[in-house]
């Protein structure tokens, strides 16, 4: 959004505020400017010329020698081209050292120079030179000033005099300001200026004053069908002429990229951009009955199509608000009520009459007609942010003000339709809740002042110690903004300015927060994808269409709101996302390698409607081979990509993975529907590449080759194979056998250690005496070792020796003999009790 510094000098005094300064306190306090530029500078280097005298060049036939008058008694002599100059005109002249914009990065500077050996100290210029084509029109050849300018124009005199266009525009960062419906138009920053800089208002458009009305005019009465809209206004106009704008206000809509039109429909932009109250102009001599109807698309009187301004047919969803001429059945259709005007009831040259809208409609249907409609007009962008409707009103009061100005002779009927009562927000809060929560003693005083710059109206209760806030927010403050007590924490910290307020650390214990194991070993997983397996991580949204959903034999879980028509559902599975990837990406790459960690959404048809639909975490990994020249080397890519799967899950987990196959392994590209149908879930394997992945006995997924006949739907043109895991069934098998290791610190002191020998049955496991000896959970013993296995004389033959080496020690200092020896004595006394006789 575009900000004219001139326009909000209208309601607020600018005086001594430098434009950096503004800048800057506008982005600590309110919303981030983008740009700050001056636009239309070089008018004031650019004057009034008299044409005094004409001659032809005397070495080109299409150059003439000019002498114009350039003020203050200064003739000057200039080489033009234009076949449109003669004397007596009065064009601009650039002077020399002026520079003229001749694109948006690129400028030119005027320098005397010759050409074709005569001096030209000067410039005459075209509208198209000047970028004044917008509001002066397109012109073939120099611009007359007496046919732009209403004024009696002087030689000398500036033409940043006769067009007020020079200016200072400041681009506003749109995504800061979606939370605040109040500040899309002039009059909103306006209110946040003259809060921050402490001025004072000095013209407030939401008190114009009411119109007289001529009671003889008629009055079309509104009817609003329940919930289509908070207000509804109108009025009837007679004695209307269609020009151009007045000059001033078209050089502003130009400033902040509007393009004029006409007086009527200039005006009613103006007003919109000066109060962020859209409205509407319809010719009321097209709209023939008594009666204006608002109501919702759908039922009796369903509406498939209506042509909009911009004279395209376009589908009406259900549920849009539409103004009807007239009610009932034939009731023609107007406009889509909140997003734009029809083509027939528009402004044209012939239009003498009016009748005015301004209303406010809810947000929440303007944002399901624009998902489905992709229509995003300046009204609908600022009815989705949920306007405040006490507005409604003196906009209207304010249009007709503006088209009075072109049209002085213009009469107003009665204002006709309703409005909700204002509504304003109350909050209670107490200093010390404030002063906790800014971090800093704030006074009381302080809390009152600035508030009530702001337009709240403040009472103070309680004690001087911790005195209670009873806040009520202004009319435009409430509409989904300030209802709760931390937003009056964010009123008083940005206009104070964050800036001034001191940073303290906070006198609070910092803990590490509990460990997440299962969010650690999805970073595992990822790494060893990324790092071991080189797959490129991918993220997609959640919204996907029916169409994507059938494929696993259901249409999901719908969206009440979707953001568009072709996301109106969650997804029930990563796989279709992941495939358009691999698509978009199979001609630029001769391998592509991708995975996807994202939820899946279904509702359980057994549980209760009312229960909640169950979500779950899945792994997908899609993988587009080399491309093969046969059929076995799609086999052959099929066993590899086995086997990279099988090496992810030992590699990861320490354990395998069990691949089975669920048909026959056969030609790939043979259709085995007949031998082995796959489950619903997983209709998109190919039945002769399909293979189900077994963790510890569960079934943790599928894995195998895309369907060739499904690869179609996604333009698919290679063998691509893909795997789809359920994440948390994976992560809970590894939950369940991991192993946890933990880190000690090594004793300076050295260990002690003892040695033994047993004689065992040949048969028996090594093992067992290592298990009677932990079991005696002797603190000091650290590791047992195996040493040696002797068989041979002396020992039978049905006999071995098994020698050990038990490790022992302490932190905190060196085992005593004394203490080794009862280690000892305690582990041979226990392994004789099992049958293991010393050596």
């Amino acid at each position: 959004m575009k900000l004219s510094l001139n326009w909000l000098g209208d309601f607020v005094d600018l005086t001594g505020i430098p434009v950096e300064k503004l800048v800057e306190r506008l982005t600590m306090a309110v919303c981030e400017v983008d740009h700050c530029r001056a636009v239309y500078s070089h008018l004031n280097d650019v004057i009034a010329a008299k044409v005094l005298e004409v001659k032809p060049h005397p070495d080109a036939d299409r150059l003439r020698l000019v002498q114009v008058d350039a003020g203050g008694g200064k003739k000057l002599a200039i080489v033009c081209g234009a076949p449109n100059v003669k004397e007596g005109m009065i064009v601009p002249l650039a002077q020399i050292g002026c520079v003229l914009p001749v694109s948006d990065t690129e400028s030119m500077t005027i320098k005397e120079a010759k050409i074709r050996g005569v001096t030209s100290l000067g410039m005459l210029c075209s509208a198209q030179e000047l970028g004044l084509e917008k509001l002066t029109g397109e012109t073939d050849g120099l611009l007359s000033l007496e046919g732009a300018s209403p004024e009696n124009i002087k030689p000398g005199r500036p033409l940043s005099k006769i067009f007020p266009l020079t200016d200072t525009v400041l681009d506003i960062d749109n995504k800061s300001i979606t939370h605040r419906p109040d500040l899309w138009c002039h009059f909103g920053f306006a209110r946040e200026i003259a809060a921050i800089f402490g001025k004072k208002i000095k013209f407030d458009p939401t008190k114009t004053a009411a119109p007289k009305s001529d009671p003889k005019l008629p009055a079309k009465k509104i009817e609003i069908e329940k919930g289509c809209a908070h207000a509804y206004y109108g009025m009837y106009c007679s004695n209307v002429s269609v020009s151009p704008g007045p000059l001033w206000l078209r050089a502003r809509l130009i400033n902040v990229g509007q393009k004029p039109i006409n007086n009527i429909v200039d005006a009613s932009n103006y007003t919109m951009l000066e109060m962020g109250q859209p409205n509407h102009t319809f010719d009321a001599g097209v709209l023939k009955e008594k009666i204006i109807a608002v109501a919702k698309n759908g039922g009796k009187r369903k509406v498939k199509s209506f042509m909009t301004l911009d004279e395209i047919e376009r589908p009406v969803p259900d549920g849009t608000v539409l103004i009807y001429d007239g009610k009932g059945p034939s009731a023609e259709v107007v406009a889509l009520g909140g997003i734009m005007g029809g083509m027939k009831s528009g402004i044209s040259g012939r239009t003498d009459s009016l009748f005015l809208e301004s209303a406010t409609f809810p947000r929440e249907l303007i944002r399901r007609a624009l998902s489905s409609l992709q229509l995003r007009t300046d009204s609908a962008v600022r009815f989705e942010k949920g306007q405040d409707p006490s507005k409604a009103k003196p906009a209207l009061f304010r249009l007709v003000q503006l088209i009075k100005e072109s049209c002085p002779d213009m009469k107003t009927g009665a204002l006709t339709g309703e409005g909700a009562k204002e509504y304003r927000s109350k909050i209670s809060v107490t200093l010390s809740f404030l002063r906790t929560r800014l971090g800093f003693e704030i006074p009381a005083a302080l809390v009152k002042k600035i508030l009530g710059s702001l337009g709240f109206i403040v009472r103070q209760t309680g004690g001087a110690a911790n005195p209670k806030f009873s806040i009520t927010a202004p009319s435009w403050r409430s509409q989904y903004d300030v209802t709760i007590p931390e937003d009056i924490v964010e009123e008083l910290g940005r206009i104070y300015g964050y800036d001034n307020i001191k940073p303290i650390a906070p006198l609070m214990e910092a803990k590490a927060g509990p460990f997440n194991r299962e969010r650690s070993f999805e970073r595992c997983v990822k790494s060893h994808l990324a790092e071991s397996g080189s797959y490129t991580e991918t993220y997609n949204y959640s919204f996907v269409s029916e169409k994507d959903n059938e494929i696993f034999g259901d249409k999901g879980l719908g969206l009440k709101n979707p953001l568009a028509s072709g996301q109106n559902r969650l997804r029930l599975s990563v796989v279709p996302g992941l495939l358009r990837q691999a698509a978009s990406n199979q001609d630029r790459f001769q391998t592509v390698r991708l995975f996807e960690m994202g939820r899946v959404y279904w509702k359980d048809p057994l549980k209760k409607p009312e229960e909640l639909a169950r979500e779950e975490k899945r792994l997908s990994i899609v993988s587009i081979p080399r491309p093969g020249e046969n059929e076995e080397d799609t086999v052959e890519s099929f066993v590899d990509f086995r086997a990279v799967l099988e090496k992810f899950f030992l590699e990861l987990l320490n354990f395998p993975a069990v691949l089975v196959m669920t048909a026959e392994l056969e030609d790939p590209r043979e259709q085995l529907v007949q031998k082995f149908t796959l489950r619903n879930s997983y209709p998109f394997l190919h039945p002769g590449c399909a293979l189900e992945i077994f963790l510890d006995k569960e079934n943790i997924g599928m894995a195998g080759m895309i369907n060739p006949s499904f690869a179609k739907r996604f333009d698919l043109k290679r063998d691509v194979f893909v795997a789809d895991i359920s994440f948390d069934r994976f992560f809970a098998v590894y939950d369940r056998k991991r192993k946890d290791y933990r880190y000690s610190i090594p004793s300076i002191f050295p260990d002690s250690r003892f040695e033994l020998s047993l004689v065992m049955d040949e048969t028996a496991h090594t093992h067992l005496p290592v298990n009677v000896i932990r079991g005696l959970n002797i603190k000091e013993i650290k590791d047992i070792s195996l040493i040696n296995i002797y068989r041979g004389d002396p020992l039978p033959g049905d006999k071995k020796s098994v020698s050990y080496s038990i490790e022992c020690g302490i932190a905190d200092g060196t085992l005593t003999g004394e203490r080794l020896q009862k280690i000892l004595e305690s582990c041979v006394a226990a392994l004789a009790k099992k049958g293991f006789i010393l050596r």
